[in-house]
């Protein structure tokens, strides 16, 4: 994993906008690599900036699930 902090977890954010609504995700791996969790989440609402800053929060709710308070967190740009 790029620039991995040792004893870290690194959380990857995405949001797909559609139509009527929109899908948001966070992936957690750690320093290895190694998949921690993963959190889907649909929304009936369609909003680019809006889905972005939600999925931000499904990353905070992932976070919350694993228990962990040490992580990285970056956005999937295209």
């Amino acid at each position: 994993m790029d620039s991995a902090i040792p004893g870290w977890i690194k959380l990857n954010v995405d949001a797909t906008v559609r139509t009527t609504f929109m899908t948001t995700a966070a992936v957690a791996r750690d320093d290895t690599g190694a998949s921690l969790g993963l959190f889907i989440e649909k929304i009936n609402y369609a909003n680019a900036a809006f889905g972005e800053a939600l999925a931000i929060l499904s990353a905070i709710k992932l976070v919350e699930y694993i228990n962990r308070q040490d992580l990285s967190l970056n956005q999937i740009r295209r």
